[in-house]
């Protein structure tokens, strides 16, 4: 299946999902589940803008819902694209524009509650990507809030 990064908030639980797992791995996804294959998973606490391994270590980098908490996002973006095998994908999701100004607007502490300090608008979130050296090979909008 290859090593899959999860670098975002909570649990890693984007990463561990079928979903996520044929979306990125589809040739390796075993879809009778009585003959799945068990993820070998282990939790690592760190500091995503300076990540605990080598240059070139996963196949699959994930930051979900998490840029949008950190002060200079470009730095842990650029530690992403070099743990990153080359050839290698990355999945990353940040709030949309929209989502946080609808969100401000409905919910009196929102911003004080939600930690989130950057908003970004598409532009944004793809320059910064390619300027670590990602090639974005597709973006969606989805204006949603997890709960």
């Amino acid at each position: 299946m290859g090593r899959i990064g999860d670098f975002s908030c909570v649990e890693g639980k984007i990463s561990h999902s079928e979903a996520f797992v044929q979306e990125f791995f589809n040739d390796k996804v075993i879809t009778d589940t009585s003959k799945k294959e068990k993820l070998d998973c282990k939790g690592i606490t760190g500091d995503i803008k300076n990540l605990p391994f080598k240059k070139n270590f996963f196949d699959c980098v994930v930051a979900t819902e998490v840029l949008e908490h950190i002060p200079d996002p470009q730095k842990p973006i650029n530690e992403a694209y070099k743990v990153l095998k080359p050839g290698g994908r990355a999945c990353v999701s940040v709030p949309t524009a929209i989502s946080e100004t609808i969100f401000r607007k409905i919910h009196p502490d929102w911003e004080r509650n939600s930690g989130h300090i950057n908003v970004f608008s598409k532009k944004d979130i793809v320059l910064m990507l390619e300027d670590a050296g990602f090639k974005v090979l597709r973006t969606e909008n989805q204006n949603f809030e997890w709960s």
